[in-house]
């Protein structure tokens, strides 16, 4: 299932225990164009099992 990544480094970031204010900026490098199926695997790829979710339980 597709994730917003800045969604995810906050997550990360609270679930190691930062306070850093993570704001995102489009102009830097990526742009909106990069919202779409470009940092999506590819149909052949192989998905390893483990889920964000559950990586990020095992964070501390």
């Amino acid at each position: 299932m597709p994730q917003d990544l800045v969604d995810m480094a906050r997550r990360t970031n609270e679930a190691r225990g930062h306070t850093a204010k993570l704001v995102p900026n489009w102009s830097a490098g990526f742009g909106p164009e990069v919202a779409g199926n470009v940092l999506l695997p590819g149909e052949d790829a192989r998905i390893a099992p483990t889920t964000f979710d559950e990586w990020l339980g095992r964070q501390r």
